[in-house]
């Protein structure tokens, strides 16, 4: 029959040292490593993930204001493709009116010196218109004279 004492007496005590020795070694294990090891891991994994929900912030933040610099440069490229047909707009018109003000300044130039050109010639033709019958005499006196003389 089995009792305590056989039990107790067939027991290898070296065996059972070396297994409260184990249970020992892993107590001191837990409390000196493991629980230290495990902490520190979890302190670097939860660093880790505020390094990445940060990067992604930024990422978010970095792309939304590189969507608002692209809307920006669109608006400022369509506003200057505005300034420049608006420019090259009233450059046309300006041309326009440049070209109508020389053409009535020619025009008025002109008028004017036909008027001097007119009022020069004015007393010029009536002195012309005086002396022709003079001038004619003349003329007839020196075809006569040429003619007779020179028979």
């Amino acid at each position: 029959m089995l009792t305590w004492e056989t039990i107790v007496t067939n027991v290898n005590w070296t065996f059972v040292i070396n297994l409260v020795q184990f249970f020992v070694l892993i107590a001191v294990l837990n409390r000196m490593v493991y629980r230290p090891l495990t902490a520190f891991m979890d302190k670097r994994e939860a660093r880790l993930e505020a390094q990445l929900h940060k990067a992604e912030q930024q990422r978010t933040q970095a792309q939304a204001l590189k969507e608002k610099r692209e809307g920006e440069l669109h608006q400022a490229s369509q506003q200057a493709q505005q300034t420049l047909a608006s420019a090259r707009s009233e450059a046309a018109d300006l041309r326009q009116q440049l070209r109508v003000k020389s053409e009535q300044e020619a025009q008025q130039i002109v008028a004017e010196a036909r008027r001097q050109a007119a009022a020069q010639l004015a007393p010029v033709r009536t002195e012309l218109e005086r002396q022709t019958p003079r001038l004619g005499a003349i003329m007839a006196e020196q075809v006569l004279g040429h003619a007779l003389g020179g028979s």
